[in-house]
């Protein structure tokens, strides 16, 4: 039996070792999660950093422009790649379905931004320009003996919407290459119950011919009458072959091997096994079935019947529809959106080659005709908008575009990036009205023309990032005219909406690169309410250098920080058609001195007192900042501090810039000049300080500043000693709380007094002229608070302490009376009759204070004459009051 002791050391090491278990079994649940958030941040990083690279302000003519749009979409496509790579490695935090469809998103994000990025090849204007040129040209070179691969790129090279399909084509056949074509013919090949056996021979439907032969001991071929409804022979020329079926394994087994030879197709005949279909012959081009329909256009009427023959099994007709160009044949059989958008752009492309074909051929009749116009795009346009609409509107499709991405996919195949830009933009702003604060960003607007698609794809964050990026570079590419002159602000709640998200994922440096990519005005209005909440004045200065950086006025969106934060007191002032004034810190009864009310100021501060807060130390460090800048250079600074120059020229830091926008210094080379040098010349340096404010104008300003803090620290000094005070009054039953809280009473009004001292400086602010307006309110309005609620504090004194504290009440009155400032304060205020009837009780409570210190001498005695303090008032006509005997 082991000994108590180790007892405890098993029962300890035990613990530990269960305790360290399970610290790493939640470890290890929580670091696939970790590890993907890590990913999403570091996705978001490097997508602002490479659209800060992004040289947009070139004109839309511009070549180079374009050039630089298809790298940066091309990095963006990078960047997302990367991030499918690293979920398909293997995770512990594995959700079967959830986790799959999770890869799939990413991969799908990746695959977009290529979409994206090929499809610009086709729509700049050198593209435009080269394709009207070819045109003119076009058919001057082809004669009658040009190669279909000749005919072919004549055909691209003048038509730049056949150059989109093309491209749109060759991204939907990578797109299929993703998934097995075994996997789309599994469960078809298990009905045919072959196993692994592959042939093209119908092996149940022979079986069963032969076994009836044996049975009527038959050589020749059976009676078509004999076996209803089966086929009385494998021959394919005989004519019961095409009304009769095949044994329902071997039915299974052909509709596998038109399904493959669908997916072949749908995967451009790239696919090892399709060259057996080629006789062993490896094709350069996915689109050469197309391509061979120059010298083969009795092929193309033969598929083309074939594909509208109801009595074809569908698989068949939508392999023959697609090698004509009949799409709806091929939507009959295949419902998936890639399918269907595949056919559909391959039906359009055959139509406008075949068009080709058709000039061709009167070329050759005609030597006259050179020139090739294309098709107009608008029959396409409405046939790729009635695709969108029947997906969104058909509910087997429901699923599959509920993934946020796939509404991305279908507006980019459906080539209406307006309307989908401004039905998200719509969409972002009721998503933004689920949040309080993200309400304060986005204004939500009249008409909710979205479906729970849009809304989904707008809480989505990763499709907001990627709608905000393909906004800005398709905006500076001049891609979105349309969109932002039917309702710019709209388009605008894209690039907010994933403000927002970079808000929520505490990425406010990111904020002035993406506000700098709005309207100057919206811009403004954002980082006001974006900013309010940032505290920090390290981070403060950085984001004030980064507005500056990207052309942001700072000015402006301080100002901007102002309203917003005060937004609901302007709003309230605006609607009472009133000025709003202060709530009170006193409170008067009749017949009874005015006593402070508890609690004025709160130990809590609240939103909005938070928010102002907030914006005067915004404007206080943009004003430091500016301040700095006109008074001394970063190269004084570095030279005095390091005995080196840190200004590099353009790299100089924008915050030790002058206002005007140039660097601090008298313009010299002394940005050149080595520290010796420097020291040297010290003695003809000028003092910039004097260059855009004085001295006296700058410490008119510090005074100020000062004085507003002394004002605010008197009222916190009062109503700390309100609670000193309710504390006596609620124990003033009990002799020895309240004897040993008269040094806390003696303290408190000694800080008290020091406190409100500075009030009485005759220039107590009033010391500002071109601040007169707003000063003038606020000594109206606190001066007389402060002054009644210093009276009635030492009035509680006189009482609880020292009567000679009543005496200071008298000093008191004389003070307002003898200093004009307080005085007008009083009158503009209209407190004085509050002031005289506190210094009235005062008056009254000295005299009761005195006779009781005669009467603990001389006995008590009656008092007499008191009515004399209980002074009555008329008001007169012009407002003035006059005491009544």
């Amino acid at each position: 039996m082991a000994s108590p002791a180790e007892e405890d050391v098993l029962i300890d090491f035990t613990e530990n070792e269960d305790h360290e278990q399970s610290r790493a079994s939640l470890q290890d649940f929580l670091q696939p999660l970790q590890d993907t958030a890590e990913r999403v941040s570091q996705q978001v990083e490097n997508f602002a950093r490479r659209l800060n690279k992004f040289q947009h302000d070139l004109s839309p003519d511009d070549q180079n422009l374009w050039a630089e749009a298809w790298n940066v979409l091309g990095d963006f496509g990078n960047i997302a790649q990367e991030r499918s790579r690293d979920s398909q490695r293997p995770s512990s935090f594995d959700n079967g379905d959830d986790q799959k469809a999770q890869v799939d998103k990413i991969q799908l994000e990746a695959d977009l931004w290529i979409l994206t990025k090929n499809s610009l090849l086709s729509r700049s204007p050198q593209a435009r320009e080269d394709a009207e040129n070819d045109g003119l040209n076009s058919l001057k070179e082809l004669h009658r003996y040009s190669s279909p691969p000749d005919l072919w790129n004549a055909f691209l090279d003048c038509d730049v919407v056949a150059q989109e399909y093309e491209t749109l084509m060759d991204w939907l056949q990578d797109r299929a290459t993703r998934d097995d074509i075994e996997a789309s013919i599994e469960e078809l090949m298990l009905n045919s119950n072959r196993g692994e056996m592959k042939s093209s021979a119908p092996l149940f439907t022979s079986y069963e011919i032969k076994k009836k032969k044996r049975a009527i001991a038959r050589d020749g071929p059976l009676a078509p009458s004999a076996v209803r409804g089966f086929v009385s022979q494998l021959d394919p020329d005989a004519a019961h072959r095409q009304e009769g079926e095949l044994d329902r394994q071997d039915s299974y087994y052909e509709q596998a091997a038109w399904t493959t030879c669908w997916e072949m197709l749908r995967r451009g005949m790239k696919y090892p096994n399709v060259q057996d279909y080629c006789m062993g012959e490896s094709t350069d081009s996915s689109f050469l079935r197309i391509i061979n329909l120059a010298r083969n256009t009795q092929w193309h009427r033969m598929c083309k019947a074939a594909a509208r023959d109801s009595s074809i099994p569908i698989e068949q007709r939508a392999v023959f529809g697609l090698l004509c160009g009949d799409s709806s044949v091929s939507n009959e059989a295949y419902h998936t959106l890639e399918e269907i958008a595949y056919s559909l752009v391959n039906s359009l492309i055959i139509e406008r080659y075949l068009h080709f074909l058709s000039t061709y051929e009167i070329k050759l009749q005609r030597d006259t005709e050179k020139t090739y116009h294309p098709l107009p795009a608008t029959d396409d346009r409405s046939k790729l908008e009635d695709l969108v609409n029947m997906v969104r509107s058909d509910i087997s499709f429901r699923e599959e575009i509920q993934s946020p991405h796939k509404l991305i996919e279908l507006a980019l195949i459906g080539s209406d990036v307006n309307g989908f830009l401004l039905e998200m933009g719509r969409a972002a702003a009721q998503v933004a009205q689920k949040h309080d604060w993200r309400s304060s960003l986005i204004t939500p607007g009249s008409e909710p023309a979205f479906d729970d698609y849009a809304r989904l794809a707008a809480s989505d964050a990763d499709s907001v990032r990627i709608i905000a990026h393909l906004q800005i570079v398709w905006r500076a590419l001049g891609l979105l005219e349309k969109g932002y002159h039917e309702d710019d602000y709209i388009m605008e709640n894209n690039i907010v909406s994933y403000m927002a998200y970079l808000i929520e994922e505490r990425k406010i440096a990111l904020l002035p690169l993406y506000a700098s990519n709005l309207s100057a005005i919206r811009a403004y209005d954002v980082l006001g309410s974006a900013l309010l909440g940032v505290t920090d004045n390290k981070e403060r200065g950085s984001l004030i250098r980064l507005m500056k950086r990207y052309n942001l006025d700072t000015h402006h969106i301080i100002t901007a920080i102002v309203l917003k934060a005060n937004q609901r007191t302007i709003y309230a002032e605006e609607k009472a058609d009133l000025p709003l004034t202060a709530e009170r810190i006193t409170v008067t009864e009749p017949k009874q001195q005015t006593q402070i009310r508890a609690g004025f100021m709160g130990h809590q501060l609240s939103v909005e007192d938070e928010g102002s807060i907030a914006a005067v130390e915004w404007y206080r460090k943009f004003s430091a900042l500016k301040t700095l800048a006109a008074r001394v250079s970063l190269e004084d600074v570095s030279l005095a501090a390091l005995s080196m120059n840190l200004t590099f020229g353009a790299d100089e830091d924008e915050e030790t810039r002058a206002p005007n926008g140039d660097a601090g210094g008298d313009g010299d080379d002394r940005g050149t000049r080595s520290p010796r040098k420097r020291r040297n010349g010290k003695a003809t340096v000028e003092q910039p300080l004097a260059e855009h404010e004085s001295r006296a104008q700058l410490f008119a300003k510090s005074s100020l500043w000062l004085q507003l803090e002394q004002l605010a620290l008197a009222l916190q000094m009062l109503e700390t000693w309100q609670d000193l005070a309710n504390d006596v009054e609620a124990n003033r039953n009990n002799e020895t709380v309240v004897k040993g809280m008269k040094r806390e009473l003696r303290d408190g009004l000694a800080t008290i007094e020091a406190a409100v001292e500075p009030i009485f400086d005759p220039d107590f602010l009033a010391d500002s002229p071109e601040q007169e307006g707003i000063l003038l309110k606020i000594r109206t309005h606190y001066l007389p608070e402060i002054v009644l609620a210093f009276n009635s504090a030492l009035y509680f004194a006189g009482k609880a302490i020292s009567r000679n504290n009543l005496v200071k009440c008298m000093d008191l009155a004389n003070t307002v009376a003898t200093t004009p400032n307080l005085t007008n304060a009083f009158v503009a205020s209209g407190r004085m009759r509050e002031l005289v009837n506190a210094i009235a009780l005062d008056s009254q409570g000295l005299l009761m204070a005195n006779e009781v210190g005669l009467g603990r001498k001389g006995g008590d005695k009656k008092v007499k004459g008191m009515d004399i303090w209980n002074v009555k008032w008329k008001e007169m006509r012009d407002g003035t009051l006059e005491a009544l005997g």
